[in-house]
């Protein structure tokens, strides 16, 4: 069984880490609106969007299943296999996206560097996972810090030359080279012998991901499908607008990530005792839905005025959007923290249902205002809402359901 003491300096590292992230990102994003327009955002966030897509819908999410393994089954033979999966998923994923820009023709130099910049974090993001297995928050909150803030410098110096929505390329293209590079400076990432696996590991692994896969499928579809469908309905300059209101209404989470997605789900993951993963389930949710309970409540006073005021005139059109998200304020974390105790201990089941009650959440309001009930922009901010909303009481009610049969 993990240590509570070692997540609890661990985690306090990653969360310091990730508030001066949020910190360093709210204040040079507020240098960035004041030379990109938000139709140079939305051109960006919607390519960006759409290339991610593919390996959202390749991964098999072999992090999970490396965070996962018991200690019983993870030898040297499930960590070639694990590393061999990640690879190839990476290159598979990699050349459909290329293959997708040569046939719609739209390869380009910048879209070049976008999918050679994810292929490069989709990797990472994998290996990462055989280092923190060792619970190395500490050193992870240094390296994800300093990548994130090298990424953020790197495009307010591109933006002050005149670079404009280049410099958010360049921000990803730096974070992702900087986190690379200091994993290899710490011995964080793994390498293994490069072969094809057999088919029964195949096997194992369909079997090992087919719930974390579906469940993976449906995330990273909705969080990319939802801007491709501001662009759909309102060009790139809805697009930009919903990208930057999501933007602010995800901070707090951000803030929370490294707790509620990743040092929570190693302690799921570790602690054999139902009871006690059942406490620490419940006190996790708690501790965080009460306060971005008040923080939506802030956000629903204090938006109208403020946001104009930080970001310019040309955004004031978020804070209504910003407003109508407040239910993505108060439930994403909670919702994760639950996602994790799930997946944890293989309950996906819940977990994709209520990735369903996401998505038909976030549609209902999106059509209501595809047929005149409301603006298209209201309905996506409202569609944001209802998606985790529904999320959220959808897979407390399942897991309750299933915990008073047992």
């Amino acid at each position: 069984m993990v240590k509570l003491s070692h997540l609890q300096i661990g985690g306090a590292f990653m969360t310091g880490g990730h508030v001066f992230q949020a910190i360093a990102a709210f204040a040079i994003n507020l240098i960035l609106v004041r030379y990109i327009s938000p139709s140079e955002f939305g051109r960006f966030a919607l390519v960006f969007a759409e290339a991610s897509l593919f390996y959202a819908v390749i991964s098999i999410r072999t992090n999970t299943l490396i965070i996962r393994a018991t200690e019983n089954a993870y030898d040297d033979d499930a960590m070639d296999i694990y590393f061999n999966a990640a690879l190839q998923e990476t290159l598979l994923a990699t050349v459909l996206i290329f293959v997708w820009l040569w046939l719609t023709g739209t390869v380009g130099p910048w879209e070049v560097t976008i999918v050679l910049t994810l292929a490069v974090r989709h990797w990472t993001v994998l290996n990462k996972a055989f280092y923190e297995r060792g619970l190395p928050y500490k050193q992870l909150s240094f390296i994800e810090t300093g990548a994130a803030f090298s990424g953020h410098a790197a495009s307010l110096a591109v933006v002050l030359i005149g670079g404009g929505w280049v410099a958010l390329v360049l921000r990803e293209v730096m974070q992702t080279v900087v986190q690379l590079l200091a994993l290899v400076k710490v011995g964080g990432l793994t390498i293994r012998d490069v072969r094809p696996l057999k088919r029964h590991e195949y096997k194992r692994l369909y079997l090992e991901s087919r719930g974390l896969w579906l469940d993976g499928l449906l995330e990273g579809t909705f969080s990319r499908l939802t801007i491709m469908t501001a662009g759909y309905a309102g060009g790139d300059a809805l697009a930009g607008l919903i990208f930057q209101a999501q933007r602010l209404a995800m901070a707090p989470h951000l803030i929370l990530a490294p707790f509620v997605n990743r040092i929570v789900m190693n302690w799921f993951s570790r602690t054999e005792d139902p009871t006690a993963r059942r406490h620490g389930r419940n006190r996790a949710v708690w501790v965080t839905i009460f306060p971005l309970a008040a923080v939506a409540i802030a956000v629903m006073l204090f938006a109208e005025p403020l946001v104009p005021w930080l970001l310019g005139a040309d955004w004031q059109d978020v804070s209504p959007l910003l407003i109508g998200m407040a239910g993505l304020i108060i439930f994403m974390s909670p919702f994760e923290v639950l996602r994790s105790y799930c997946i944890a201990i293989h309950h996906t089941r819940v977990v994709l249902f209520a990735r369903v009650a996401q998505h038909i959440g976030f549609f209902v309001p999106v059509a209501l205002a595809m047929v005149g009930v409301m603006s298209e922009e209201t309905g996506l901010a409202y569609g944001f809402s209802a998606a985790f909303t529904a999320a959220f009481i959808g897979i407390w009610w399942l897991m309750m359901y299933y915990e008073r049969r047992e």
